[in-house]
């Protein structure tokens, strides 16, 4: 990987792990460079979009200035949750757009719709906050690296693992050499609940890339991160056999193995049905080094040859605040995100390779999806 995403990989490790999750350090530097209160705007006020809403009221001096959604009642909640901040509200995001004095957009709606809306935000002139995934093809990615490559306001995008201990802490770890040669990553995300039914666009592979690019993005990029480059190839297989209701046509499981190059490989399973009786349900990471492993989701070593892990120290954060604080504190510095659209583009890809390799029962390269545009 090339670019202010990778050469600073290592600085902003240790920024991070030494406290960005605190609201008192995000705050600090708010008002470096410019004092003004900063006007924001939040497209998608469903469970993400609240999420944000409650990031975005605890950093100082920034005020929700609009909201919209399509869903009268999500976008009722929205403005609730903005308190004494009274948004103007609509029902279009190009509406929202035309408002005079906004300085950032947050873009939290169905995935297939983050592609088209990130880049009227940034041709408006506004900063932008972008769910992940990035975009759902080849060509979209390609869009957004184009229009974020020539105009000034600042793109950032929502894997916010990079943002917090532990995920900061263990990366940190193995970028600095800790376990040796990282060579095997074992991970999955064993979902134990079924998403809400309300979410029909979730059910829809057109909508949301499936789970595999709505969901595992945030664990592609985990892999990306330790490995420092794209996997070359992919294998998998998944399929459809225990939630099928209608109108779902979305995997309900998979597994997959991604090939970095020499001697260093995933295996990774993703589903919707596990038990929430099962300790091993949920979601984790562990990287094998060729020294000792690491598990990424608590910054806990496992020395080999020793049956005491060791944990390094930190204090979970919300890494959710921590990335959008750092979000508003990029605009008032004009300094690059962390998360930018390299970052968020090669989360992508690797999702896209995982679902051409399982929809099409063969090992895949990542030069074809490079050089093709796989339709989700």
């Amino acid at each position: 990987m090339t670019g202010p995403d990778s050469v600073k990989r290592r600085d902003f490790l240790q920024q991070s792990v030494a406290g960005l999750g605190t609201l008192s350090l995000l705050g600090s530097s708010a008002h470096a460079g410019k004092e003004d209160e900063i006007q924001c705007a939040l497209v998608g006020t469903g469970g993400r979009g609240s999420a944000h809403l409650r990031a975005i009221r605890q950093v100082p001096n920034v005020r929700v200035a609009a909201l919209c959604d399509i869903d009268e009642g999500r976008l009722a909640q929205g403005v609730k949750l903005a308190l004494d901040h009274r948004p103007t509200t609509y029902s279009d995001y190009r509406k929202l757009l035309e408002q005079k004095g906004l300085d950032a957009v947050f873009i939290a709606t169905p995935c297939n719709l983050h592609a088209q809306m990130a880049i009227d935000t940034l041709e408006s002139g506004r900063h932008c906050y972008r769910e992940k995934p990035l975009a759902l093809s080849v060509y979209d990615l390609d869009r957004i690296a184009d229009v974020a490559g020539r105009v000034k306001p600042i793109l950032q995008v929502g894997l916010q693992l990079r943002y917090a201990h532990p995920f900061t802490t263990a990366a940190g770890a193995v970028l600095d050499g800790k376990i040796g040669d990282p060579v095997l990553i074992r991970a999955h995300r064993h979902n134990t609940a079924d998403i809400e039914r309300h979410k029909t666009w979730f059910f829809d592979r057109k909508q949301s890339g499936d789970i595999i690019c709505e969901q595992a993005v945030h664990e592609f990029d985990q892999f990306n991160w330790v490995f420092g480059k794209l996997p070359e190839r992919a294998a998998g297989f998944g399929g459809r056999g225990v939630l099928n209701d209608p109108p779902r046509n979305i995997l309900d499981h998979y597994t997959l193995t991604l090939d970095y190059g020499t001697n260093r490989r995933v295996s990774y399973s993703h589903c919707w049905f596990a038990s929430p009786a099962d300790p091993n349900s949920g979601r984790r990471t562990v990287l094998v080094g060729s020294k000792q492993s690491i598990d990424l989701e608590k910054a806990e070593l496992f020395p080999r040859g020793s049956r005491q892990p060791e944990l390094l120290p930190g204090d979970r954060t919300d890494s959710t605040l921590a990335a959008i604080g750092d979000f508003f504190s990029c605009i008032r510095e004009g300094r690059t995100p962390r998360v930018g659209v390299e970052t968020g583009r090669n989360a992508v890809l690797v999702a896209l390779l995982g679902l051409k390799a399982i929809d099409e029962g063969r090992i895949v390269t990542m030069d074809e999806v490079l050089k093709g545009d796989p339709i989700v």
